[in-house]
């Protein structure tokens, strides 16, 4: 799409915390990757790998790995938020 996307300066993406769910067998996008960009990252980041999964992880026990991980960041978040005092959609 020509036109349509624009490049962001990497200083910009320090705005919120960052989630790199990974599967662990990934042949396509190895970690090595993102690892680069990802721990160029200021603010708080985590990586989970997600065992037994390549590409695209759909089957088990990828994808509970997956939800499982998104729910921890994403209360992990919302509880630092609250004791910083921070307001959130909470």
């Amino acid at each position: 799409l020509p036109g349509r996307l624009e490049v962001v300066p990497r200083s910009d993406l320090n705005t919120c915390p960052v989630l790199l769910t990974q599967p662990a067998a990934d042949g396509w996008t190895p970690l090595d990757a993102s690892r680069d960009f990802f721990d160029r990252l200021s603010k708080p980041r985590t990586i989970v790998m997600l065992k037994n999964e390549e590409h695209y992880p759909i089957e088990s026990p990828a994808v509970e790995q997956l939800v499982e991980a998104m729910d921890d960041f994403i209360r992990n978040q919302l509880t630092t938020d609250r004791q910083l005092g921070r307001p959130n959609a909470a």
